[in-house]
């Protein structure tokens, strides 16, 4: 039965699990670049940000970041998976 301490418990641990990785200071793009090389630099989206434990959003945005950088050349391929060259920077 729900009750107004259990929604707020919930609450909180939804506040506290939707914080993002970079705010309890984990560097998303170091792992994902060591993720990339690890396999290759072929991936399944989902399945990657589920085997780094972080959000699509912050999968997303480092790819991103990393491509600005430089340091890697991303191809969509199909919404699920996406193969990057690593480059050398």
């Amino acid at each position: 039965m729900l009750n107004a301490d259990t929604l707020g418990a919930d609450r909180i641990l939804s506040s506290v699990s939707s914080r993002t990785a970079q705010e309890i200071g984990r560097d998303v793009d170091g792992d994902v670049l060591k993720y990339l090389e690890e396999h290759c630099g072929e991936i399944s989206i989902t399945r990657a940000a589920n085997d780094l434990g972080i959000t699509l959003e912050q999968l997303a945005g480092a790819l991103s970041r990393l491509q600005s950088k430089g340091m890697i050349q991303r191809e969509q391929r199909g919404s699920e998976s996406v193969r990057v060259k690593l480059l050398e920077v």
